[in-house]
């Protein structure tokens, strides 16, 4: 009787979307087609055809509005065809699982009940257990529904239902909830439960929901006394975490002076945590803490999150500290976090630092980052870092140095190549002149392949010619053809010849076919 029910429920519900059977003569895409096609085989009875071609319909267009219907029908028709099997039970629990907002979660839900029974009376005892929890956690949700519309959770009685429920919820997901519902009613009893979910909940994520549900309440010393406890507590890292993050919040000097003292005294995880938690609180007195932290650190990774909170915050001072760490310190590794953090300040100050940086300093990773750097400081004026990168890249004996030079120039040449080319033209190092044409290269634009063009054509190095022909051949399209032609046939070193024909045979095209095949030619000649 129920099966006839559903399937009379299908065939309206086809009807009203317009995909009854006879079909109406209208324009349909190819997701209203297949859905229709499984819709009749449905109503055939054709359970197997239907289940797989639901199946298809909900793989294929999961995007679909119909999307989460097809897969409740593939498991339905998959009952059917077998109404005590374990796949079936599978099928409407993913369904359940993947699609928790469809209108049919309900039905799934009651189907895997009666699924559920039949495999149990079949001799699958653990159906049993599921059963009894599914009904305990939609008698649980319902009762969770309900609290929630009282609204007043001041209220005793109900901080009690909560709590009773809170104390059988085998769920976490369910004990999260509560918790969320607990955080509205700021009394002592209420505190007092959080702070004991806080500590002892089996999971994770709901003792640190208990966390963050407590940092919102208004007692300010008391809370911070008990997330103080958290974070000298054996409880999992991330409960530990999220007690550091609500301390942040309060924004207090108590507030400072804690994740300060965390900082200086925690290990890695912990330290880094308050130091990213200092970083959001504003003020100088938060500054100078990590400054602190910055010089005395238990470790590099908690001075580097020291240096990171820092580039996040504003004030002449906070570039001068930077700037100092970047030049005076002795690890490399500081120093170059330092030159990244100045580069997210967002200062008229950090360009001149991050220039100063790279002439003061002798370590050549500290110096690439510094150029690296460049690229990214917020609002510098563009021409002037056009200017400091060409430069070291013309100027600077080390050729990672000015290679490096070359490639940061990327994103500030904001249409002009001119210093490209110069760089192309002049400097003294063949590396650092490959480098400028590989960037031109990738450009693709007339200027970067005419400048390529002219490499290859009258450039004295024999080395240069060849990567600009292999150049030209990645980006250069028609329009190099003839400047490769003449290279392929003329050119005095063999190696630049090899190399224009391959180019010619990148390009593929009729053009540069026809040219190889007249190059072709003239060598049988």
């Amino acid at each position: 009787m129920k099966r006839n029910r559903i399937i009379a429920l299908a065939v309206v519900l086809a009807a009203l979307l317009g995909v009854a059977h006879p079909p109406v003569v209208m324009a349909q895409d190819a997701a209203d087609v297949a859905y229709r096609a499984a819709n009749d085989l449905m109503i055939d009875e054709d359970w197997s055809g239907a289940r797989d071609a639901f199946r298809r319909f909900s793989t294929t267009y999961k995007g679909h509005d119909r999307a989460d219907d097809a897969a409740f029908w593939a498991c339905f028709s998959e009952e059917q065809m077998a109404p005590v099997n374990e796949s079936t039970f599978k099928c409407y629990e993913s369904f359940t699982r993947d699609h928790s907002r469809s209108r049919y979660v309900d039905d799934a839900r009651a189907n895997m009940i009666v699924v559920a029974q039949g495999l149990a009376r079949a001799g699958n005892p653990e159906y049993s257990a599921m059963i009894k929890s599914m009904r305990q956690d939609d008698d649980d949700e319902v009762a969770l529904a309900a609290l929630y519309a009282l609204g007043d959770m001041g209220d005793a009685e109900a901080v009690e239902a909560l709590e009773r429920l809170y104390s059988r919820a085998t769920d976490p997901g369910m004990r999260r909830k509560i918790v969320h519902v607990l955080g509205d009613a700021e009394t002592p009893e209420v505190m007092a439960t959080l702070q004991d979910i806080a500590l002892n909940d089996a999971s994770p994520d709901v003792a640190r929901a208990a966390v963050y549900a407590l940092s919102d309440f208004e007692d300010e010393a008391s809370v911070s006394t008990f997330l103080s406890q958290v974070i000298a507590s054996n409880a999992p890292t991330q409960v530990r975490k999220a007690a550091v993050h609500s301390i942040g919040d309060f924004e207090s000097a108590e507030a400072i002076k804690v994740l300060t003292n965390l900082a200086l005294s925690a290990e890695d995880e912990l330290g880094r945590t308050a130091a990213y938690a200092l970083g959001d609180i504003d003020g100088a007195e938060a500054t100078t803490s990590l400054e602190r932290i910055l010089n005395a650190g238990k470790s590099t990774e908690i001075q580097k999150a020291a240096l990171y909170a820092l580039g996040d915050r504003e004030g002449a001072n906070v570039v001068a500290i930077l700037q100092s760490a970047a030049q005076s310190g002795s690890k490399p590794e500081l120093q170059k976090a330092a030159v990244y953090a100045l580069a997210d300040a967002e200062d008229p100050g950090v360009a001149p630092a991050l220039m100063s940086i790279f002439e003061s300093s002798s370590n050549t990773s500290v110096r690439k980052a510094v150029l690296y750097a460049m690229s990214d400081v917020h609002d510098a004026d563009a021409a002037a870092t056009r200017a400091f990168l060409g430069g070291v890249a013309k100027g600077t004996a080390d050729p990672e140095i000015a290679k490096a030079a070359v490639y940061a120039m990327e994103d500030v040449l904001d249409g002009d190549i001119s210093v490209m080319l110069d760089i192309l033209k002049s400097a003294p190092q063949l590396e650092v002149r490959k480098a400028v044409m590989y960037q031109l290269a990738d450009f693709g634009d007339e200027a970067s392949i005419s400048a390529i063009t002219g490499v290859l054509s009258s450039d004295a190095s024999a080395e240069l010619r060849r990567r600009a022909a292999y150049a030209l051949g990645d980006s250069g399209g028609d329009t190099a053809i003839e400047a490769l032609k003449n290279a392929a046939t003329s050119d005095a070193s063999t190696e630049v010849r090899k190399a224009a024909v391959r180019a010619l045979g990148e390009i593929g095209t009729p053009a540069a076919q026809k040219v190889l095949l007249e190059i072709l030619e003239g060598s049988n000649e």
